[in-house]
């Protein structure tokens, strides 16, 4: 109970910032990422990176004459692995929230690093008829914290283009007979757009 009271606290405080704030602006951002499942033992088969997307509303604040300010998204990832030699697919749906402290070392360029709380929605694995099967038992930790570092440059008034990496401090600890190993944790490398949609 006393969670959600400040869960709530919080974002009134935020949404009332943001009205009073002179620098405020709400971006849509969309990346391509590429991610992957790692772990300190090796995989029983050869794996590969699994090529996905995400997207994500961004609010950002950044006082006028200020090189500081801070980023809280809501968004969703598509993360996971590719098994080579089954043709398995590994499909861990993510809604995000990354809550990011920026600094602008110019009036365009933009460095950002915070925490990001996950929740993993669904856990499946897709197999070469186009069938999936649930994975919840191994992959069964719902919700996640991760470390999120970003850099972005403005290409105009309308639209930044920039790179973010995502690693998860969370482990799944259960055995993935598959792979035959486990304490393994996500991580992604994402190339995205994000453009200004309000003010």
């Amino acid at each position: 109970m006393k969670l959600r009271i400040s869960i709530a606290a919080l974002f009134v405080l935020f949404f009332q910032f943001t009205t009073n704030a002179q620098n405020y602006h709400l971006d849509l951002r969309m990346g391509y990422s590429q991610s992957t499942l790692s772990s300190d033992q090796s995989s029983a088969i050869p794996i590969k990176d699994r090529q996905s997307f995400g997207i994500g509303l961004v609010h950002t604040i950044k006082p006028y004459q200020s090189k500081f300010g801070f980023s809280i998204e809501t968004g969703y990832v598509l993360k996971g692995i590719r098994i080579e030699n089954e043709s398995l697919d590994y499909r861990l749906h993510y809604i995000n929230a990354p809550i990011l402290f920026d600094y602008y070392p110019t009036e365009k360029l933009k460095l950002s690093i915070g925490p990001e709380l996950g929740f993993l929605a669904d856990a499946r694995n897709r197999l070469t008829d186009s069938t999936s099967v649930g994975i919840d038992d191994v992959y069964d930790k719902r919700w996640d914290i991760s470390g999120t570092l970003s850099v972005s440059y403005a290409l105009d008034f309308f639209m930044d283009f920039g790179v973010r990496y995502n690693r998860s401090f969370t482990k799944f600890g259960n055995l993935d007979a598959v792979l035959n190993r486990r304490d393994q944790h996500s991580e992604y490398f994402q190339v995205f757009l994000a453009f200004k949609i309000a003010n």
